[in-house]
């Protein structure tokens, strides 16, 4: 059996490219001289069905895609296993479950060129924003 000698140093890994692991990665990764790892089990959003408006109900049993978790057995629900679907790509979870929500919005080439124009951004992104930046009131980005 072959072994790797490949070695990787990181200040932070982050376990999990789901939609909470992505923005953790990423908020970490603004610092440049901070080095972040982020691993995903899963692989690319490939799929076509993530893709598509309502592509969900082919996404959501497909194991290809999804880690098909069941619960404990649930004594609230006459103790039946309850499916809990787990995103298995990037972008976890979100990827096979908010197809219908990004086709209502415009296509990312849409986003930029009204980035790039000026354009207002729409109201939800400066929420996200808000919402993300830091809670300690020393921080000079509060």
């Amino acid at each position: 059996m072959a072994t790797r000698t490949d070695r990787v140093e990181a200040d932070f890994v982050v376990v999990g490219a789901g939609s909470a692991g992505c923005a953790v990665a990423a908020r970490l990764s603004e610092d440049t001289a901070t080095r972040v790892v982020l691993l995903e089990a899963g692989g690319e959003d490939k799929n076509r069905w993530i893709h598509i408006p309502l592509g969900f109900g082919k996404t959501f049993a497909d194991p290809s895609v999804n880690w098909c978790y069941q619960t404990e057995p649930d004594p609230g629900a006459a103790d039946r296993r309850v499916f809990w679907p787990r995103g298995k790509v990037m972008g976890g979870l979100s990827a096979t479950t908010i197809s219908t929500a990004r086709a209502r919005t415009a296509s990312a080439t849409t986003r930029r060129r009204r980035a790039t124009a000026g354009a207002a951004r729409p109201p939800l992104v400066i929420c996200v924003r808000r919402c993300s930046g830091p809670i300690c009131e020393s921080s000079p980005k509060h």
